[in-house]
């Protein structure tokens, strides 16, 4: 949300411009991008800790090559070096940027419908 108020801020100052309903979704769509590569790096560890709660609970006789988060961390790094915490982050852009865009600007439209706009 504060990555969208200050793009707001900065490029949405005009009520009246008639690109404005474009502008919004665009940055809305920022506004994702840059709140997912934020936080992908713990999503990603979220992920591959419940694969590994999956594991131990039977499902798979493989070793593990980890059983906590710390163990995890460093198994991404050793293998993958810092990259390896972004893997998968263009087909989640792919996945978010549009639906955290259209969230947005619906969200501007129904504040401007229900007259909740500040401006």
């Amino acid at each position: 949300m504060s990555v969208f108020d200050t793009l707001k801020f900065y490029y949405l100052s005009d009520v009246n411009d008639k690109n404005l309903r474009t502008k919004n979704f665009v940055c809305g769509g920022v506004a994702g991008a840059a709140a997912t590569a934020l936080t992908y790096p713990t999503d990603l560890l979220r992920r591959k800790m419940q694969l590994i709660v999956s594991l131990i609970q039977g499902y798979s006789n493989q070793p593990l090559p980890y059983t906590n988060i710390s163990e995890c961390i460093q198994h991404i790094y050793k293998n993958e070096g810092i990259p390896g915490f972004f893997r998968g982050l263009v087909p989640c852009f792919a996945k978010v940027i549009p639906a955290i865009a259209v969230a947005f600007a619906v969200n501007e439209e129904l504040k401007k419908a229900l007259n909740l706009s500040k401006s």
